[in-house]
């Protein structure tokens, strides 16, 4: 009894070690590497198993799927990866005769795929994937859809320069000599050797790409030239947004406790943005055009305020001349002129005066409003606005009169003083 009791305890003890040991398994997570078709990712799982890590990391599997280790095998503690390889779609047609097989298999080696398709190859036969050609030995690209094509060597009769060699063949194959082509394309010169009728076949041959926009002289569907001379020209097009300041306007408003030709912005203005979106055409690296496709306000201006001055504050200054009182004083580039200067004579003003010491010209706009006005000019006196002169787009500016006798060359500036009494018309924004 007591030896029953005691085995019964120590396969309890055993089992409570083995459940413990699950447990703990069970608790440890694992970073295991998951490669599915040549891309790995790494899979955080507690899975006993390969196929358990699978389901962790929704990986579904198919029956025709290749999975290293086996979807039931068990995991050890060590380092351990996994590998799945899809299966997918390949069409095995043979030629000539166009027996297709359809396999769904994830066999990469096509050596080994035409093996089991129960096909032999010979040396002489020609295997294409997609239609390029490729060797037995070839690793098959992961794509979902891939077409096998084996073209068997087959005996040919061949017509060379007008006569004919029997090669034990069904069929009749014209032969047209390769010619030299010269090709110049991204700036190299390659001599390349052809039988192709047009100039796209030709540049095939040569393995020279017509890519994009990219165009050849002569054209890709004309015949080979008769100089041998075929150009490839790089065409790319880049698409560029290009922006431009929109100029904002300003507007004035009067302020009185603001002395005269003072100001202050009462709102900051902002420029707008012009968007434009250009096309840019290259030949060779080299820009050929540029084509402005669209032009948008991305956005508006803000219109700035600014605030004039309309107080008038009388001063005085004392100079050479005297003692004077003044309303207004400005910064003005200072001229000079006389009657008869450039050999023509002029004696009367535009306010009909005569042009002597003392008249002092404007432009236009400045004249409209202060014609009649005198101004203390330092070093030239006091004068009175009686002319009309072109004056300077840039700056302020005033032409000193003088008679011929006495006339003084000026090119200066000078502050002039407008003198009292205040005048009731007031140019208050000089332009």
């Amino acid at each position: 009894m007591e030896h029953m009791t005691s085995k019964k305890l120590s396969l309890l003890a055993l089992g409570m070690v083995l459940l413990g040991a699950v447990l703990v398994i069970l608790s440890l997570r694992q970073t295991i590497p998951v490669q599915v078709d040549g891309e790995t990712r790494l899979v955080q799982s507690s899975a006993l198993t390969v196929g358990g890590v699978l389901r962790d990391a929704k990986i579904n599997i198919t029956e025709n799927d290749h999975v290293s280790p086996p979807p039931g095998q068990w995991l050890g503690f060590g380092p351990t990866s996994i590998q799945v390889e899809r299966a997918r779609m390949i069409l095995i047609q043979a030629e000539p005769g166009g027996n297709q097989q359809t396999f769904n298999t994830p066999e990469r080696m096509i050596g080994n795929l035409l093996t089991t398709a129960g096909m032999t190859l010979y040396p002489e036969d020609r295997i294409l994937l997609n239609g390029e050609i490729i060797s037995a030995n070839t690793v098959l690209p992961r794509e979902s859809s891939l077409v096998v094509q084996v073209r068997k060597a087959i005996p040919i009769t061949l017509f060379e320069d007008g006569g004919k060699r029997v090669l034990t063949a069904p069929l009749e194959v014209t032969l047209r000599r390769a010619v030299p082509i010269r090709v110049q394309a991204d700036g190299v010169e390659t001599l390349i050797y052809s039988a192709a009728q047009t100039v796209g076949q030709a540049l095939a041959d040569g393995g020279i790409a017509l890519q994009g926009l990219d165009q050849s002289v002569p054209a890709e569907n004309e015949p080979l030239p008769a100089d041998g001379f075929i150009k490839v020209v790089r065409i790319r097009e880049e698409i560029l947004l290009e922006q431009a300041a929109i100029p904002y306007e300003v507007s004035y408003v009067a302020d009185d406790e603001l002395e005269l030709d003072q100001r202050r912005v009462v709102e900051a203005g902002q420029p707008g943005i012009l968007a434009t979106r250009v096309r840019v055409r290259y030949e060779d690296g080299q820009e050929v055009s540029r084509e402005t496709e669209a032009e948008w306000v991305a956005r508006q201006p803000t219109t700035q305020t600014v605030a004039y001055g309309t107080k008038i504050v009388v001063r005085t200054i004392t100079t050479s001349e005297g003692t004077f009182e003044y309303w207004r004083a400005v910064n003005v580039y200072a001229t000079s002129y006389h009657p008869c200067e450039n050999g023509t004579c002029s004696y009367t003003t535009a306010s009909g005066t005569t042009l002597r010491n003392g008249v002092i010209a404007v432009r236009l706009k400045w004249f409209r409003s202060m014609v009649g006005q005198q101004m203390l000019v330092p070093g030239y006196g006091v004068g009175t606005i009686e002319d009309v002169g072109g004056g300077f787009p840039d700056r302020h500016w005033i032409d000193l009169g003088y008679t011929d006798e006495d006339y003084r060359e000026w090119h200066s500036y000078v502050t002039v003083y407008w003198l009292t009494p205040v005048p009731a018309n007031i140019l208050w924004i000089l332009p």
